[in-house]
């Protein structure tokens, strides 16, 4: 069995290597899509990874900054021409997917799930953060995913997606909203319905068919949350992931405002489409990662 990865790449020269050190396990080839606009060392490290793994590096660039319309497009476009692997992941640089236990063999779960008839598996990834107990992120410590284990256990994603497109579309600050809310409730003595904690939770977002079977006429909807079209069969079987988007300030500050806020196109900024990262602020960033100091243990 041959395991497939897809993957868009911009700056990633922190995440990057810890991402293949993590899918090597697995992985026998990585399909890159490289945004030519990467000012670091990205590319470098693509090249470097092709000199012990099979590496297919897709240069393009946005028209008009990072558009998840395009990127989808250049991912279906591509996953539909695969043609030397028998399954294709898709995932972000700072999703990391795998069994558990840790020690299973991925390969061996997809056969089994091969012979049930099965073509399609999603994951379930967590939201983590650097732990109190965490020591520094180290490319060369393996398992990698066991550097950042702990985090949200919470699954009301959906809520906290929902209520921050509503915030969004309206245009009002969400620090602003849930102060007044706050205020509010407290004066009647009432639990809030809207707290920074509860708009926290995505981890119910983050249920994603990234594990598909090569050669199937389907293909993802932006963001990859969603097969937008084609017939599949899920299994019921689901792989564990873990979100490193704010794994560590060390990485995720320059890398949410510098290469996602800073680079949403007009398209985007207009529709409200990647809304978690509009106008949002180191601090906001810093905030974030201070309140989940001290998550429990997910795995």
């Amino acid at each position: 069995m041959r395991i497939g990865l897809i993957s868009m790449v911009f700056n990633e020269e922190f995440i990057l290597p810890f991402f293949l050190r993590h899918y090597d396990q697995f992985v026998d080839k990585y399909y890159i899509l490289y945004d030519k606009d990467s000012t670091d060392r990205t590319l470098e490290i693509v090249r470097e990874q092709a000199k012990t793994k099979e590496v297919e590096i897709i240069p393009f660039e946005f028209p008009d900054g990072m558009d998840d319309g395009i990127k989808v497009d250049k991912i279906n476009n591509l996953y539909k021409n695969i043609t030397d692997c028998d399954w294709i992941c898709c995932a972000d640089t700072d999703e990391f997917i795998f069994p558990l236990p840790l020690e299973t063999d991925v390969k061996e779960i997809l056969q089994r799930e091969q012979d049930k008839g099965f073509n399609l598996v999603k994951t379930h990834m967590w939201q983590v953060y650097r732990n109190v107990a965490d020591e520094n992120l180290d490319p060369n410590k393996m398992p990698i995913v066991t550097q950042r284990r702990y985090g949200d256990p919470r699954l009301d994603g959906w809520y906290a997606f929902y209520v921050r497109q509503i915030i969004v579309r309206a245009g009002i600050k969400v620090s602003r909203l849930i102060r007044t809310l706050q205020m509010k409730t407290s004066t009647q003595n009432k639990t809030p319905l809207v707290t920074r904690e509860r708009l926290d939770g995505w981890n119910g977002f983050y249920v994603k068919p990234i594990i598909v079977r090569a050669g199937m006429k389907l293909g993802w909807a932006p963001g990859n949350h969603k097969i937008a079209y084609g017939s599949y069969k899920e299994s019921d079987y689901k792989m564990a992931g873990s979100h490193w988007a704010n794994a560590d300030p060390c990485f995720c500050v320059d890398r949410r405002i510098k290469n996602r806020r800073d680079r949403q196109s007009k398209r985007h900024i207009a529709a409200g489409i990647t809304s978690q990262h509009h106008g949002i602020t180191e601090q906001d960033v810093l905030d974030l990662c201070s309140r989940h100091i001290n998550d429990p243990k997910l795995f």
